[in-house]
């Protein structure tokens, strides 16, 4: 994996632990980037199972010591808020993980060089309707607006017991349309973050 994509790939896990943690953005914090995307270089996602084979092994009781027993040595990315984690398996895909101070699991992020690898997996619609989305809306509504297959980027622990899960799921279109939401363990929408035409 290039260096530029590994740094954009940790600047994500980094910014969902804090994001997940800071409680002060809610649904009345939505943002909208001003962001044009570069052109994309990595391959799209063909295969819904293979890109989740390796991170759908790991659970919250895992630790850094078995995770690195079941799929090796790690690459390391040392940052202020810690050490991420990534395995990147020989077929090309893996995980990042990040890890509390006790040793629990803190976050998993499924690997992608480009979250718009998983537009074809996704393939939804109507992503522009997030922009009238109020504090009411949960998982199951997200998924019948969207249509399509909802993407989950990451798990993050909100406690090192692991007993309070968010998830973080994504929305893409074939236009480069794309919808990220931070939902809680009870399935409702704590955050969102887009980038709609």
């Amino acid at each position: 994996m290039k260096r530029s994509v590994r740094i954009l790939l940790f600047v994500l896990l980094t910014a969902l632990i804090a994001f997940a943690f800071s409680g002060c953005m809610d649904i009345g914090g939505n943002t909208k980037p001003d962001v044009t995307a570069p052109p994309m270089t990595a391959s799209y996602y063909e295969d819904y199972d293979a890109a989740y084979t390796h991170y759908n092994q790991v659970a919250f009781t895992d630790t850094l010591e078995t995770l690195t027993a079941r799929f090796g040595e790690p690459e390391v990315l040392e940052t202020e808020n810690g050490n991420n984690y990534t395995w990147i398996m020989e077929d090309g895909y893996g995980f990042t993980a990040a890890f509390y101070e006790t040793g629990a699991l803190r976050v998993k992020v499924v690997h992608y060089e480009d979250i718009r690898q998983f537009s074809k997996l996704s393939n939804s619609t109507n992503l522009s309707t997030v922009e009238s989305f109020d504090k009411d809306v949960d998982f199951q509504t997200c998924v019948a607006v969207f249509a399509g297959r909802p993407i989950e980027i990451a798990q993050i622990a909100n406690s090192s017991d692991g007993s309070d899960i968010k998830r973080v799921y994504t929305w893409l279109d074939q236009n480069d349309n794309i919808v990220q939401i931070l939902f809680k363990a009870d399935g409702k929408v704590e955050s969102i973050s887009y980038n709609v035409q």
